[in-house]
């Protein structure tokens, strides 16, 4: 082998590890960052062992109110939080029934603390770009690890919109020896959103 073509295969080697880093490190910031933050829409579907199990709606002002209304399977309640409590609602939201207290600025502090300490252990990290219906995206993907749960790993992707930033869509596929969980999550702004009160 002559010097040029070990250089050349160092130099290739040291770019593939840099861009490994840059999307490990872009892959941490988005998660840590990836609370939705209203006023939004999203659309969440949710398959259970490679079936399309659950889809509903989620709306969201704020942080302690939002509304989650089930699309499929049929029946789903509809799920309120507003002022620190959650509610159901069975027909499509005449009427509310109080299920219990929230104080989901403390869940959120303490979801995003627990986070933070699972993608340390993020892996397998790569991003790039792609043009999907016309849009530019970035995306990032990679492997992370429950350190709460040590049998459950994680592959989530992310896309954000080129232009803006903006995080539009989501997938995290949950892996557990007892089961698989893929949820995909597309995310848009809603800034004429209004939510109902409970009655």
């Amino acid at each position: 082998m002559n010097l040029i073509t070990a250089t050349t295969i160092v130099l290739i080697c040291s770019n593939t590890v840099v861009l490994a880093n840059e999307c490990r490190e872009k892959f941490i910031t988005i998660a840590a960052d990836a609370t939705p933050k209203g006023p939004l829409k999203m659309v969440v579907t949710s398959f259970l062992n490679g079936k399309k199990t659950m889809k509903s709606n989620f709306f969201q002002l704020h942080v302690d109110h939002w509304l989650n209304e089930g699309l499929s399977p049929k029946g789903m309640p509809s799920t309120l939080a507003y002022q620190h409590s959650m509610y159901n609602s069975f027909d499509n939201g005449k009427s509310w029934k109080k299920v219990g207290d929230l104080d989901a600025e403390k869940g959120r502090r303490e979801g995003l603390k627990q986070l933070m300490e699972d993608v340390k252990t993020t892996s397998n990290a790569t991003c790039g770009e792609e043009v999907i219906e016309g849009v530019s995206y970035n995306w990032v993907e990679a492997d992370y690890n429950s350190l709460k749960d040590e049998k459950t790993k994680y592959h989530n992707k992310y896309w954000t919109i080129a232009k803006t930033n903006w995080l539009a869509k989501t997938s995290s596929q949950i892996i557990n020896p007892n089961y698989k969980t893929l949820v995909i999550q597309t995310i848009e702004k809603a800034p004429n959103l209004s939510l109902p009160t409970p009655k």
